[in-house]
């Protein structure tokens, strides 16, 4: 599957909140252009958390009957090798995890910029905190394949050690 399609496909599932956010923003008296920004903001954010879930999730979600990650990994094709060919060394050695990673930051960037033209400072924090959270992802896994899935399964046991 091309990445292209794997994010129509995403949009497709997270726009059914947009009409009610701009109902919202509309019946709150704000301008057309708000408006639009909002709809693209909230975009940014659920694709943002969309591409960070399939990253973390995707061995979780291969054990359920699919993960996004293989078949983007399988989109993009893997070089040929002697070793024996895993799921694994498909997603890993494609850099799928590192694409999907880079996307969500870059989404995290439009949903802070729009937050900021919207005028919630609360969500453009978090916003801010999201893009640099992934993009230091993206840099790990780009480095050492599989490191945001590692990160993610030890992250509740490295919260009891170093609190």
């Amino acid at each position: 599957m091309s990445f292209n399609r794997y994010l129509e496909i995403s949009l497709g599932k997270q726009q059914l909140g947009i009409p009610a956010s701009i109902a919202l923003a509309y019946a709150a008296g704000w301008d057309e252009r708000k408006r639009r920004a909002v709809a693209r903001m909230l975009v940014g954010v659920w694709l943002g958390l969309q591409l960070h879930d399939d990253v973390v999730d995707w061995q979780d979600d291969l054990r359920n009957g699919g993960a996004w990650a293989l078949a983007i990994a399988r989109g993009i094709g893997l070089q040929e090798d002697t070793q024996p060919v895993t799921h694994r060394r498909i997603v890993e050695g494609s850099g799928a995890l590192v694409r999907m990673l880079v996307a969500s930051s870059r989404y995290f960037a439009d949903a802070r910029r729009l937050a900021r033209i919207v005028g919630t400072r609360e969500l453009e924090s978090w916003a801010v905190m999201r893009e640099a959270q992934v993009r230091e992802l993206s840099m790990r896994e780009a480095s050492s394949p599989g490191f945001t899935v590692r990160a993610h399964k030890l992250a509740p046991w490295a919260k009891v050690i170093f609190s």
